[in-house]
């Protein structure tokens, strides 16, 4: 079995401080731990996927301002939009947010309602 290597940087993450940068890097073996495709489409969605036939309608690409991994979630929402996929692609960023700030404060969950109701409205 091959142990998958992490994906090519993405945005800032290659200039990210180093503490940033050994962040992305143990996140990327921890998650890929027994992956053996590098280019499987759940963790790196440019290389190897179809995108194109995703089967829904409409995605929310959510992100943080401070998120350390936000440059990755802009890039899928970049590439979903020039795969040929018919559908809508929302992009939301919460300003002055840092990574899993909903999960440490719950009470800013509240913010993504309106997104929410607007998105399966239209």
């Amino acid at each position: 079995m091959t142990i998958a290597s992490k994906p090519e940087p993405v945005g800032e993450e290659s200039t990210a401080p180093a503490a940033g940068r050994v962040f992305i890097s143990a996140l990327w073996r921890l998650l890929t731990l027994r992956l053996v495709d590098p280019m499987n489409p759940f963790f790196n969605p440019g290389k190897g996927s179809k995108l194109g036939e995703l089967g829904c309608v409409k995605v929310l690409v959510f992100v943080a301002e401070k998120d350390i991994l936000k440059d990755r979630r802009l890039y899928y929402s970049e590439i979903l939009r020039e795969s040929g996929w018919k559908g809508v692609v929302e992009l939301i960023e919460a300003i002055g947010e840092k990574h899993v700030f909903h999960l440490e404060d719950p009470t800013t969950v509240t913010m993504l309602w309106p997104w929410r109701k607007r998105l399966l409205l239209s």
